[in-house]
């Protein structure tokens, strides 16, 4: 039943049940209904407080609701739960391989099934924001070292490599190719080798 339909029934229930009615009458339950509401409020902004605090920790909490946060923070020695969070919070990342106890991450899948080993593997710890923080520094570490990698080989490789580093890595080596063209003067050369 949709909530607005709930809240129509429950008010067509207080207009036909004169006792309701009747509550209004209780001593003292506009002062009680008052500090409830109080406290409510500054529960809400206690919580606020809270989930701007762990933002602040680890700013890719800024991309996902107050829900989302809400379901990380509670579950966060379960990375089991927090995998279905992690495409919101790093584009590359769809999944990640964890070990046999789950206490490690070993390594990312991107979501076309780019299987990518850490450098070194990810402990999970009791502090979400922290175990986040550093499965972000082992990826950029594990790019960094592919790249460099990719890099020193020579030619594509796109069997070895994810496509992320292949490109770059190919974007790099044409930097380079037109820097050494323009340097020897021979940039119309270059470009006639390309267009063949």
């Amino acid at each position: 039943m949709r909530v607005d339909e709930e809240f129509r029934n429950i008010a067509l229930g207080i207009g036909s049940d004169p006792k309701v009615v009747g509550l209004c009458d209780v001593p003292g339950i506009k002062e009680t209904l008052e500090t409830i509401l109080s406290q409510l409020d500054m529960c809400q902004k206690a919580l606020n407080s809270y989930l701007e605090e762990k933002r602040q920790k680890f700013s890719r909490f800024y991309f996902i609701g107050d829900d989302d946060l809400l379901e990380i923070l509670g579950q966060a020695k379960n990375p089991v739960v927090i995998q279905t969070h992690l495409k919101k919070l790093f584009a590359g990342i769809f999944k990640v391989e964890l070990s046999d106890n789950n206490t490690k991450i070993k390594s990312m899948i991107s979501s076309a099934g780019e299987y990518v080993p850490l450098v070194s593997p990810v402990e999970i710890s009791e502090e979400v924001e922290d175990w986040l923080g550093s499965l972000e520094n082992a990826m950029r570490a594990t790019l960094d070292d592919l790249l460099k990698k990719s890099l020193r080989s020579q030619g594509l490789d796109i069997v070895n490599y994810p496509s992320q580093v292949c490109c770059l890595s190919e974007m790099i080596a044409f930097s380079d190719s037109c820097a050494q063209a323009i340097k020897k003067g021979k940039l119309a050369n270059y470009k006639q080798d390309l267009t063949k």
